[in-house]
C-alpha cells in the first residue's frame, strides 16, 4: 500500500469520524434544545406546540390542537416533564397525531425535547410473531426509523418551514376535541401475530397520567 493510499485512506476515516461524531452532537445536544430558549418553565404549554407546528410543518402537515396535555414537576429539584397528544392534519385532509413530550433542564434553564413521534403511522402496522419478522428485517426497521427520525431533524434544523419560523406567538395555544377523530390502535389475536397496530380505537379526550392534565 502506497503512501498516498494511506493518506487518502487516513482522511476518509477522519472525516467519517467527524461526520458520526458531528450527527450525535446535533442529534443528542444540539437538537433538543434548538428553538426552545425563552420558554419559562411554566410555559410548557407554548414550548409543546412550538415543537408539534415545527415537526408539523416540515412533514407537510398542518398543527391544529393538542387533545391532552400533562405537565408534571419533577419530585426532586427544579427538573419537570410536560407531554401531549398534537393534532394535525394532512394535505388530503387525514387527521395525523403526534406525541410530543418535553423535560424542563434545569442545567440549560429551558426546555428541551424528550421525543416527537407520529402515533400509528401506516407503515408501522406489522404483523410480529415469535419468527416473523425475521432478524435482518427488524435490524432494517430500526435503521430505517432511525435514519428517517435523523432525517426528520436536520430537515427541521435547516427548512425555513422548521424551527423558529413561522411558530406561533406566545399565548396563542389553541385546544381543539378529541371527538371529531379516532386514533387508530387495537390489538387482535391471530396464530401468527400476537398483536396489531392500526388504526380502530377512538381515543378519549383526557389522558389521565397521574398528573396535571389539561383539556378541552
Amino acid at each position: 500500500m502506497t503512501r498516498s493510499v494511506r493518506l487518502s485512506l487516513g482522511a476518509l476515516a477522519v472525516v467519517l469520524v467527524l461526520a458520526v461524531a458531528g450527527t450525535v452532537w446535533f442529534a443528542g445536544a444540539a437538537y433538543p434544545a434548538m428553538g426552545l430558549a425563552g420558554i419559562p418553565r411554566d410555559g410548557y404549554r407554548q414550548a409543546l406546540e412550538r415543537v408539534a407546528r415545527s415537526r408539523a410543518r416540515v412533514d407537510g402537515r398542518t398543527f391544529v390542537a393538542f387533545d391532552s396535555m400533562t405537565f408534571r414537576p419533577a419530585d426532586r429539584g427544579e427538573a419537570a416533564f410536560a407531554w401531549g397528544a398534537a393534532r394535525c392534519r394532512a394535505a388530503d385532509g387525514a387527521t395525523v397525531l403526534y406525541w410530543v413530550s418535553l423535560r424542563w433542564n434545569p442545567g440549560r434553564g429551558q426546555w428541551v425535547r424528550g421525543g416527537v413521534r407520529e402515533l400509528a403511522p401506516p407503515g408501522n402496522e406489522i404483523y410480529f410473531g415469535r419468527n416473523v419478522p425475521g432478524q435482518i428485517l427488524r435490524a432494517r426497521l430500526v435503521l430505517r426509523e432511525l435514519f428517517a427520525e435523523l432525517r426528520a431533524r436536520f430537515r427541521e434544523a435547516v427548512l425555513p418551514s422548521g424551527i423558529g419560523h413561522g411558530l406561533a406567538k406566545p399565548g396563542s395555544l389553541t385546544y381543539g376535541s378529541a371527538a371529531d377523530y379516532k386514533w387508530k390502535v387495537a390489538c387482535r389475536p391471530c396464530p401468527a401475530a400476537p398483536y396489531r397496530l392500526d388504526r380502530q380505537t377512538t381515543v378519549p379526550p383526557a389522558l389521565n397520567l397521574q398528573g396535571t392534565t389539561t383539556t378541552p
